[in-house]
């Protein structure tokens, strides 16, 4: 049944749970009769008619959801990486596009085009900006795939990990020795033909199992190590096939923030693509910093007080973040390293974009309120400077 419904199945890296259900399903499907019924249904294959990306404001968005497989399947909806990689280029090409975000909701899938895809994906990401965004699950294959991102944000109960790759081998030769069924295979080489149904699986199989899933794993690996920017060893480590919750996954360094989609694609329409990726890294976190985030309420139905109310609360709240650097400046009692002088350039650069951004809404609004913010500002200055 897998090598009917799913091609290049041999290698998998994917999450275990969701691959435990794949079994199950495939247990359960008459490969013939399910071909017929979806080749009745469908024609010759899947419909590839939305392999493309949609666009707003400047911001393509491709979604990696599902199984990932080289080329679609006909268990239902999933991802295929050539229809995503041809999405990529596309927008890599499209000059209305600005920014790209990848949007990841897949458990991971078979080892056959995910390199192909993880390449595509770092080449996109020197050209323009493009990020990547974990909606629940990136694991395993997907996540190979979003570590050649420039930034990995994710939802706070995102599932993301599950490094490492592996394949599962039967020995049916004792069934068919029972059954009184004698298998006999005519090849050209000692390896040539091993596994086959009924045959006995030794252990100079098994060690060259054991050699190709290591080789497809130090691919993987190898690809997190670059994208992330981690060392070899930290990834090794990391590289158990756990996977880790939200916070602990920013912790780990496996994914830059936590956000909420809205706000990622806020930061992608505004920023465009030339902002370095650094800066909008410190953008995301100030967002993740603000309780009254997207992702904690719903921007629908509030009125511009309540909107102006959240951004000041977020603003105050930034204010007493400050007030704590510089009391830990003050505490260890020396000068700012280069790598904190370079956070605080970045800080003041995102505030710079903020302040231009506020300017932009102030314009918006109708004359008489433009006339109210510019006394506002004017008494403010004053109070400043008579302190």
């Amino acid at each position: 049944n897998l090598t009917t419904l799913i091609p290049h199945d041999s290698h998998w890296a994917i999450e275990e749970g969701a691959a435990r259900q794949l079994w199950r399903l495939l247990e359960q499907t008459n490969a013939v009769q399910h071909r017929a019924e979806y080749e009745a249904a469908h024609g010759d294959g899947p419909d590839d008619g939305d392999k493309l990306y949609k666009t707003v404001d400047g911001v393509a968005m491709i979604a990696v959801r599902g199984l990932m497989t080289k080329a679609p399947t006909s268990l239902g909806e999933g991802a295929a990486t050539v229809y995503i990689r041809e999405a990529i280029r596309a927008a890599v090409r499209d000059n209305g596009v600005n920014s790209i975000i990848v949007l990841f909701d897949s458990p991971g899938g078979s080892v056959a085009g995910t390199q192909d895809l993880a390449d595509d994906i770092a080449a996109a990401a020197k050209q323009k900006h493009l990020v990547a965004y974990v909606e629940d699950v990136c694991c395993s294959a997907a996540y190979w795939a979003a570590s050649q991102a420039s930034a990995i944000y994710a939802n706070a109960t995102a599932m993301v990990g599950s490094i490492g790759v592996y394949t599962v081998i039967e020995d049916w030769s004792k069934a068919y020795e029972d059954a009184g069924v004698k298998v006999h295979v005519i090849s050209t080489g000692e390896f040539k033909g091993a596994g086959e149904y009924g045959t006995e699986i030794t252990d100079e199989l098994l060690a060259d199992v054991q050699r190709t899933v290591e080789s497809f794993n130090d691919h993987f690996l190898s690809a997190v190590s670059r994208g992330r920017n981690i060392s070899r060893e930290k990834v090794d480590a990391l590289a158990d096939g756990r996977v880790h919750i939200g916070k602990e996954a920013v912790a780990l360094g496996l994914i830059d923030a936590v956000s909420s989609f809205d706000d990622v694609v806020i930061m992608a329409r505004q920023h465009g693509p030339n902002m370095p990726t650094s800066q909008m890294r410190t953008i995301s976190a100030s967002i993740e910093a603000n309780p009254f985030s997207s992702e904690t309420r719903s921007h629908t139905g509030q009125t511009l007080a309540d909107e102006s109310a959240s951004v000041l609360t977020a603003v105050r709240g930034l204010t007493a973040r400050i007030a704590g650097l510089k009391e830990a400046c003050r505490a260890e009692g020396r000068d700012l390293n280069k790598k904190a002088a370079g956070h605080l350039i970045e800080v003041m650069t995102a505030v710079d974009i903020l302040r231009e951004q506020l300017a932009v809404v102030a314009a918006d609004q109708p004359r008489n309120a433009r006339t109210k913010l510019a006394q506002a500002l004017l008494e403010t200055s004053m109070e400043t400077v008579s302190k």
